[in-house]
């Protein structure tokens, strides 16, 4: 299955990827260490699935280097902005 890969980078605990997709397709949220072991064939870990509705918020579990791999589809159309973690209350 050919995929297309969003960097985003160092992101922040709590910092919300939205997924805007004109399909459902299976959408992943990997970090560096999990996306460079699916690269060599090995093991890893992702968050994520089968995503039918859109927009799709992924929260980011972690502070680290993330990635949203989309499984292309036909025609499929897609984005994906990322929104900061919510400030506390004052």
């Amino acid at each position: 299955m050919q995929y297309v890969v969003y960097d985003l980078g160092e992101r922040q605990r709590g910092s919300i990827a939205e997924i805007q997709l004109s399909a459902a397709t299976n959408v992943r949220l990997i970090d560096k260490v999990n996306f460079d072991c699916m690269k060599n064939n090995r093991e890893y870990n992702y968050y994520g699935g089968y995503v039918s509705t859109s927009p799709y918020r992924m929260n980011i579990p972690e502070t680290r280097h993330w990635f949203v791999l989309i499984d292309l589809v036909g025609q499929l159309k897609h984005s994906v902005l990322v929104h900061p973690p919510k400030l506390p209350n004052a």
